[in-house]
């Protein structure tokens, strides 16, 4: 499990950039940071990206730190929560048309909603509006704040909110309605 002061050692072995204690800290980090990843990014594909260069930063940054984080865990979540919004503005300025999101499938072999179709519900939503949703949602983020980090209006930030939630309660009302069967038999 997760071992605060573990974890701290392993920190400190990375700032003398310590290739076991990087690697180790690597490997515990790694399911919570794709956790995180996952919420920001349009496939799976994407969030191990977003991750490798959340990790990228991470080593990049931690011999040059005059203190060291009092917990990593929120410190690396904003690491890899400001590394997908960097993903997204140049996803952005690639562009030419949004695309529309993919058609949902539900699991045939489940009646409810779990994590794998919350991620899916949430990589379904334009990116745009996903990544205001989860900084909204999951993150806190008041929308003035949100508007000054993605360079949009406090307008745009409210308005991409509303249609990520109109949205996802579109895409979710078939879980939560019994009369639906998802099985194919």
């Amino acid at each position: 499990m997760w071992d605060e002061r573990e974890i701290h050692e392993l920190v400190l072995g990375s700032t003398r950039e310590d290739a076991a204690a990087q690697r180790a800290l690597y490997t515990a980090a790694y399911p919570y940071g794709l956790t995180v990843a996952l919420y920001y990014s349009d496939n799976r594909q994407s969030a191990e990206e977003v991750l490798q260069d959340s990790f990228l930063k991470l080593f990049q940054s931690l011999p040059h730190l005059d203190d060291l984080p009092q917990s990593f865990l929120p410190w690396f979540r904003r690491i890899v929560v400001n590394t997908a919004i960097d993903a997204y503005r140049r996803r952005q300025r690639d562009l030419r048309i949004v695309p529309l999101p993919a058609q949902m499938t539900f699991n045939a072999a489940v009646d409810r909603l779990n994590t794998e179709d919350l991620y899916q519900l949430l990589q379904s939503l334009p990116p745009s509006y996903r990544l205001v949703f989860n900084l909204y949602v999951l993150e806190g983020y008041s929308h003035p704040e949100i508007a000054d980090r993605l360079h949009i209006s406090v307008g745009s930030s409210k308005s991409n909110l509303h249609k990520a939630r109109r949205h996802l309660k579109r895409l979710a009302t078939p879980f939560f309605n019994p009369t639906i069967n998802f099985n194919n038999a």
